[in-house]
């Protein structure tokens, strides 16, 4: 899977993964370069930065997901809207690790050849 630029210069990131397991923090490492120790429950939340590359100017955004499943639909819809995907799962949580499993099955399925 490779992360290219739509001809609009954007590109769409989505961190999915089971509730807990580092998604935020993650992201908040990456974008504001900080840690939180406490744990905070997301809903979703939508991210937006631009970067220089190669003289061109992308916008990227990244998508925080909540990592709760009661909503299939809503996942799918992330799913279907975005270029690249973050699948974070905890290495002391076998189970966080089968749902990254799942999820990679879902996302072939609902990208099916568009990658």
């Amino acid at each position: 899977m490779s992360l290219v630029a739509k001809e609009k210069n954007h590109v769409r990131l989505v961190f999915l993964g089971a509730a807990g397991v580092g998604k935020t923090s993650l992201i908040r490492r990456f974008l504001l370069d900080t840690f939180e120790p406490k744990h905070r429950r997301t809903v979703e939340e939508l991210h937006s930065q631009e970067y220089e590359v190669s003289g061109a100017t992308v916008k990227v955004e990244i998508l925080d997901t909540s990592g709760s499943y009661s909503f299939p639909a809503m996942r799918k819809l992330s799913i279907q809207n975005s270029d690249a995907f973050a699948l974070v799962y905890a290495v002391d949580d076998a189970e966080s690790f089968e749902s990254v499993k799942s999820l990679r099955e879902e996302i072939l399925e609902v990208k099916e050849d568009k990658f």
